[in-house]
């Protein structure tokens, strides 16, 4: 994957960060985009939980992941968010790939709701789905069963 990601630590109580997510961005008629800043935010605490860059397919990837429920945003040059998943949960030891999100092509102002990061809590909030996501679990380091 082109890019650094990086996945912060929120403190020592949290979950061993053993997941990770990996997806692709794509423009509305479905194409690849490049060299895309993809944000990883925890919708818990709305603040954000990593940053990388597509590759040359578009590919992205989040590893070291703790638990807990995420959207994956897609954001211009300027900051402003282009494109967003619906949430995701991540559970301990899960591998979710097939991750796809989609940028906007809208110039309207009026749509600034759906690309703030309250209203994309808020979307999250409603329980939206999630579609086209693969959810593998990963064998502990211990090997203990």
């Amino acid at each position: 994957m082109a890019g650094t990601s990086s996945v912060f630590a929120a403190g020592a109580a949290q979950a061993p960060a053993n997941s990770s997510m990996s997806g692709s961005v794509r423009n509305p008629s479905g194409r690849s985009i490049a060299n895309a800043t993809v944000r990883l935010r925890d919708l818990q605490t709305g603040q954000l939980a990593g940053t990388t860059t597509s590759d040359a397919a578009g590919q992205f990837s989040f590893p070291g992941l703790a638990a807990g429920s995420f959207t994956v945003e897609i954001v211009n040059a300027s900051g402003e968010i282009i494109g967003s998943s619906a949430p995701i949960s991540v559970e301990p030891g899960q591998a979710i790939t097939g991750v796809v999100v989609s940028t906007t092509e809208s110039k309207k102002k009026g749509g600034a709701f759906f690309t703030s990061t309250a209203g994309l809590i808020a979307i999250a909030a409603s329980g939206a789905a999630v579609a086209g996501v693969t959810v593998a679990t990963r064998p502990t380091a211990s090997g203990s069963k």
